[in-house]
């Protein structure tokens, strides 16, 4: 192999051969190639951010056809990446068909120039006739995308480079580049993959540009079009694995005949080939399609179709949002998301964790709590947990003793005001109530303003937030010694399934009260409880406000009523710094309990507070913004347009009815149209 072309064969006797080369061998490892030497240089010139010095290395040698290095993919990439680091985004095409021409049978430059299409931008110019790639000064041109045109080139080239592949490549390496090929399969310019994968990508052809589609970014899975596809007879639509990528029927099974190859490639990495398969699956036919944040308590027996249903299925069944609405369905063995999580977490491995995350995160979906435990359970046995501990926290969410409030209302004095509690696997709950005092909080805001602070700071004006205040910053200075305390037996469902109740309190009088809640053997859970015997509305009017105090209960007019009104504004005043103004007067209400301020004394700069004060009541209202509206006749009179068609899809060539109500509604017109 070391004589020139044309010489006359040499023989000589085979220790000889042997030593001859030996020392070759062991004269090119110490003396490295200029190539080599050329290729060290451009990562160098590239680390230091001289661009356009290691872009001319990197052409020289990519544009070699006797070139090859095992990491000749990574200076396809640097290569493209200078480019873009120096804004030539107008040369890549040329270089890249260059390298992919001096390099025809390797697998790794062409593998790279697909990934590079792929990765690049997909926008550009037509100028003259000719595309331009990437931002141009001057705007002279019409703007075009070519998503479509790299896709399909890159999957040509990935398919030139199969044979090299499945010949030279590792085994390894062979599963990396199946892997990614389905990955370039199942990009799409739109995100309505599971919809486009019908088809089959005519590769023969590279489509032309076409105009730009903005706001709308390549996806892997899911889309836009709500709901799962469905064939002809509303079945969901399945991609089954082909013989061979030549019989595959459209890109679906391409995709599922390439995660096979890869998983086939490589058997010990199958099972995250596998796992990609069954992420897609569960996209597409998992419970959460349907969208519905339903409660975990069972009160009523659901509907065996009905989102509440989804505890009662078994593996290999499943809820989910097609096309044509919501259908409960079983899914072939070949197809079932959590048959297919079961094997990967059986095989073990490196995906055998994860696999078990999303079986056990699946049967929380699904209301499954139990199964869900177990699968937690067998994950920590068998991998352990991390530093957080964050799957014992996850089983302690199911089997443990929780309960918290739920989110309340202002609740009128006199009546012992209620709280929704839910909780789970607990037997009892221990209460109790502390006052705070509002009238303190209040004034400490307005003393805070008034002693204009450099910078404000959010938590200590936001009245509202006072929960967090007391909490999580420990200010008790605002909270009284207890007053109330009491006990509830609780009866929880089976299976760790969550139970709302109303809780009654022994709170008659108005007034903010912090309630705690502890579960006995397990959390805390606190809220604020607004009892209230006064209240304030509002409303914007032409030029002025218009407040109104009144009784909670009743909802009679406070007349005499002491309305404050608190507002400041913060200005910047440069280098960071800022000036804060205070406004501070009050009115009476009258004898409808009305107060109505003028816009000179309520200036929309300024954020409010009202406080309303009579004979022992307590109101209050903002901090809030202002703004003083101007009747405007268009929004009172519009033409409306109303559409619906005779079903929810369509498939190619059918008949679309539709009726169209279009009318005229003014509103302040008796009887228009």
């Amino acid at each position: 192999m070391f004589a020139e072309r044309g010489s006359s064969p040499t023989f000589r006797p085979a220790a000889v051969v042997t030593v001859l080369v030996s020392a070759a061998v062991v004269a090119m490892a110490a003396q490295p190639s200029s190539a080599n030497i050329l290729r060290q240089a451009a990562h160098q010139q590239f680390r230091e951010g001289n661009f356009a010095d290691a872009y001319r290395s990197f052409r020289q040698l990519l544009l070699d056809e006797q070139y090859d290095h095992p990491q000749i993919h990574d200076d396809v990439s640097s290569a493209i990446n200078c480019l873009r680091r120096l804004n030539r985004h107008t040369e890549i095409d040329a270089f890249r068909d260059g390298a992919v021409s001096a390099h025809q049978h390797n697998w790794r430059v062409l593998s790279a120039a697909a990934q590079s299409l792929m990765d690049g931008g997909h926008i550009g110019q037509i100028v003259a006739g000719e595309f331009e790639r990437g931002p141009r000064r001057g705007g002279d041109g019409s703007w075009v995308s070519c998503f479509a045109r790299d896709r399909v080139r890159a999957l040509q080239l990935m398919q030139q480079a199969e044979p090299f592949v499945s010949r030279h490549a590792t085994p390894r390496a062979r599963f990396e580049f199946f892997l990614q090929f389905a990955e370039f399969i199942i990009r799409y310019e739109t995100g309505d993959a599971a919809w486009q994968l019908q088809a089959l990508s005519d590769l023969t052809t590279v489509p032309d540009y076409k105009q730009p589609q903005y706001g709308i970014w390549p996806g892997r899975f899911g889309g836009r079009v709500p709901g799962a596809p469905v064939d002809e007879d509303g079945n969901p639509v399945l991609h089954t694995l082909p013989a061979d990528w030549v019989s595959a029927l459209s890109d679906g099974q391409r995709w599922r005949w390439l995660l096979h190859r890869a998983a086939t490639a490589a058997p010990a990495r199958g099972s995250h080939a596998r796992g990609v398969f069954a992420r897609f699956l569960h996209e597409q036919f998992g419970v959460q399609t349907m969208g519905t944040f339903f409660p975990r308590q069972t009160s009523a027996q659901p509907d065996e179709d009905g989102p509440y249903a989804v505890h009662t299925l078994s593996n290999d069944e499943t809820i989910a949002r097609l096309a044509t609405g919501i259908k409960r369905f079983r899914l072939p063995d070949e197809f079932s998301f959590i048959r297919i999580y079961r094997d990967i977490a059986e095989d073990g491995g490196s995906t055998g964790e994860n696999a078990l995350a999303q079986l056990a995160q699946i049967h929380e979906n699904r209301r499954q709590f139990p199964h869900a435990a177990d699968v937690w359970r067998k994950s920590i046995r068998r991998y352990g947990d991390d530093r957080d501990r964050s799957k014992a926290k996850r089983l302690e969410q199911i089997v443990g003793n929780w309960g918290r409030f739920e989110t309340g209302t202002v609740e009128p004095a006199g009546r012992g005001a209620t709280l929704n509690f839910r909780y789970r696997n607990g037997r009892a709950v221990d209460f109790e109530a502390q006052p705070i005092d509002v009238e303190r909080l209040l004034g400490d805001v307005k003393a805070y303003l008034r002693s204009r602070p450099p910078r404000i700071d959010g938590s200590r004006i936001n009245i509202g937030n006072i929960g967090y205040r007391l909490v999580q910053q420990g200010e008790d200075k605002y909270l009284g010694d207890r007053v109330a305390k009491w006990t509830v037996n609780l009866d929880p469902p089976a299976e760790h399934f969550d139970r709302q109740i109303s809780v009654t309190t022994p709170l008659q009088q108005p007034g903010a009260w912090l309630v705690t809640a502890r579960m006995r053997e397990g959390n805390t859970s606190r809220i604020i409880a607004w009892v209230s015997d006064t209240v304030i509305v509002r409303k914007n009017m032409r030029g002025r406000s218009w407040y109104m105090v009144a009784d909670t209960v009743s909802g009679k007019p406070v007349a005499g009523a002491n309305v404050e009104f608190f507002g400041f504004r913060q200005q910047a005043a440069g280098r960071n710094r800022f000036m804060i103004d205070t406004r501070n007067f009050a009115l009476r209400s009258d004898a409808n309990g009305q107060v109505l301020p003028e816009r000179r004394e309520l200036p929309t700069d300024y954020n409010w507070v009202a406080i309303a004060r009579h004979r022992g009541r307590l109101a209050w209202l903002g901090f809030h913004g202002l703004w003083y509206g101007n009747n405007q006749d268009f929004i009172y009179s519009q033409r409306k347009v109303y559409t619906i068609t005779d079903r929810p899809v369509y498939r190619p060539e059918q008949t679309v009815k539709y009726k169209l109500w279009v009318r005229h509604a003014q509103f302040d017109a008796q009887g228009s149209k």
